[in-house]
């Protein structure tokens, strides 16, 4: 596709025609708390959503891709591709449309113990983990050029979204008194940046080609805190520590993600830090 001036691009445009989402959820769960271990409980719970017609921004590579493949000019996708009488590319046009479907699944498990009380206080502990075994995304139902992206276990460099098969978090509660105490640690999964099938590729890393993948590890994210309750005057004071080994997010580079080379809404950017807090209950 030939561009021919440095503020050719793509521009959002509305739809007047649009209509509802049209989605499906399925939710099979149980809890058990057993008889012969008092205060432990599990949960198991496992879901499914479908969704139809995603009201969605169809992309500009969307655009052109699927008109490409089509080779027909009056294809609706071709048609968001306004051109120059010289045949470079002016816009091309981004509506808002009823456009892809998601299939999703997965499971959500917990577990919680409530130890028995003793001289050195009462503890708590509990784990929540979820497994995401898929999240295909199909982009263009029926239409030429359509293709499926697999996001379960991988990064998403195009819409900058993390998909790890596996997130969970653990915490340690204990209190004696009006002394209290918490530890938490956060769990995300390892993924892939990049796809093998061909229709999914993109370029993950400058320079090399599109079918390039690389993985990043487990993170952790440990917390801690100390409370102590000041019950006369309805005031709890807390002191703690956020990130306490000072893990650094998961980088994946300028090209696939657009804050701090890593994906903030998933891998804390701040780092170890400490704080103090006061709260009155009036």
């Amino acid at each position: 596709m030939n561009i021919g001036s440095a503020l050719a691009g793509p521009l959002g445009v509305s739809v007047p025609a649009l209509q509802p989402e049209k989605g499906e959820s399925f939710d099979y769960g149980f809890v058990y708390d057993p008889s012969w271990l008092p205060g432990f409980s599990t949960s198991l719970d496992l879901w499914r959503v479908i969704l139809h017609n995603q009201i969605t921004s169809v992309a500009a590579q969307t655009s052109a891709s699927i008109c490409y493949a089509a080779n027909n000019p009056t294809n609706p996708y071709c048609q968001l591709i306004q051109r120059a009488a010289n045949g470079f590319v002016n816009v091309i046009y981004q509506p808002y449309v009823n456009l892809g479907n998601l299939y999703s699944s997965g499971v959500d498990i917990g577990f919680r113990y409530r130890f028995p009380q003793t001289r050195f206080g009462n503890f708590e502990a509990s784990f929540q983990a979820t497994y995401l075994s898929k999240y295909n995304n199909e982009v263009a139902p029926g239409q030429p050029g359509d293709y499926t992206i697999t996001e379960a276990g991988h990064y998403d460099p195009t819409n900058h979204i993390s998909f790890p098969r596996w997130r969970g978090l653990g915490s340690l509660n204990w209190n004696m008194g009006p002394w209290q105490a918490y530890y938490s640690v956060i769990w995300v999964g390892r993924q892939t940046v990049g796809w093998t099938q061909p229709a999914e590729q993109v370029v993950v890393v400058g320079g090399l080609p599109a079918s390039t993948q690389f993985s990043v590890g487990n993170y952790f994210n440990q917390s801690v805190s100390v409370g102590y309750n000041i019950e006369p005057i309805n005031t709890l004071l807390q002191v703690g520590i956020n990130n306490i080994a000072n893990h650094q997010p998961a980088l994946f580079g300028a090209n696939n993600a657009i804050n701090a080379n890593t994906d903030p809404t998933t891998y804390d950017i701040i780092g170890r830090y400490y704080w103090a807090r006061a709260t009155v209950k009036f």
